[in-house]
Parts: C-alpha cells; structure tokens; sequence
C-alpha cells in the first residue's frame, strides 16, 4: 500500500542510516581494529611453534606458565590471591 501511495503521489520515501554500525567512518574504524588486531596477534602468537603444546602463555606478556600450573585449583588459587591483597591493605 505504502508503495502504491508513493507512486500515485510521485513521491518517494527512503530511510537513513539508522545503525551507527553501518556507516563509512565506523566500517573505516573496525577495518582498522582488524588491521591491529591480526598485528597484535602475529606479534603475540599464543601459539609458538617453539613451545611445548601443554604450556599456557600469556598473550599480552608471553610467559609461559610453569608445570604446576592446574585449571582445576584456578578458583582456589585465585581466591587466595585476593585474600592475600586484602590483608596487605589492611595492615598498612
């Protein structure tokens, strides 16, 4: 109907941009974020070839976790750790 109504009138109707995503400057900037991220990751590869398969690296630092690093002992350890900083503060 809407269409039909344009035509009779010799009118037309046509919507903007409405998503801030799909404009030019914002597809500009995600390019670029791209861009930097395969760099960043090419610089960072968590997955050296040099390294053993079983070690976990951090993909910002590059260290290599020790051996006695467990996932299952992850939320123990992590714990402690706040703990820990919690009584540092409090003491000073």
């Amino acid at each position: 109907m809407n269409i039909a109504m344009q035509i009779y009138t010799g009118t037309h109707f046509e919507t903007s941009e409405q998503r801030k995503e799909g404009s030019e400057s914002r597809i500009a900037r995600d390019d670029k974020d791209v861009i930097r991220l395969i760099q960043f990751l090419t610089d960072h590869n968590p997955f050296n070839e040099t390294h053993t398969s079983e070690a976990i690296r951090n993909i910002e630092t590059g260290v290599l976790c020790g051996p006695n690093v467990n996932v299952d002992s992850a939320a123990m350890i992590g714990s402690e750790i706040i703990n820990l900083q919690r009584l540092h503060i409090q003491t000073f």
